[in-house]
């Protein structure tokens, strides 16, 4: 896997969470503390795992580790201050991956779990992680999205969008 796809990946990534959090902002500013089915009760708590997510790899990924999720420090954060951790930890995965002189797709990195568990993996695959569990989760905004508002023309974040709309 090359490095250039890795950047593309991570634009991606940025590309589909700004415009589904821009859907939700606009479309659902009121609702994202509202009980929705799902592993996660409400929108909100959705974008918070994403946020945590993206920033404990970044930290990783930096040589850190942390001892919990980043969010667990917030106290009933808004959507728009929501919509800014994801989309600032989003382009810092960006910049991080840009400021690297090695061969992304290459380099194997040590990092502890939150349970302290020691573990290797690839650079690539870890960008690969991220991105995906970002998409995964973004399903789930959509699933809560359309049992909120049925019949809703929800945005499509699909890659190949993405890559359509370059």
């Amino acid at each position: 896997m090359s490095a250039s796809f890795l950047f593309d990946y991570l634009r991606y990534n940025q590309w589909a969470n700004a415009l589904l959090l821009d859907y939700c902002v606009i479309q659902l500013p009121d609702n994202w503390a509202t009980s929705v089915p799902g592993s996660f009760n409400s929108i909100s708590q959705i974008w918070l795992h994403v946020y945590d997510a993206q920033h404990l790899w970044l930290e990783r990924l930096k040589g850190n580790s942390l001892a919990h999720f980043p969010s667990k420090t917030l106290e009933n954060p808004l959507p728009i201050q929501i919509q800014d951790l994801v989309l600032g930890s989003a382009q810092a995965l960006i910049i991080w991956a840009l400021k690297q002189e090695h061969n992304l797709e290459d380099q194997i990195i040590a990092y502890r779990s939150l349970q302290k568990q020691t573990f290797r993996q690839s650079i690539a695959e870890i960008v690969m992680h991220v991105c995906n569990h970002s998409t995964f989760h973004r399903g789930q905004v959509v699933t809560a999205l359309r049992f909120l508002q049925p019949g809703m023309k929800i945005p499509e974040t699909d890659y190949i969008w993405y890559k359509q709309d370059e």
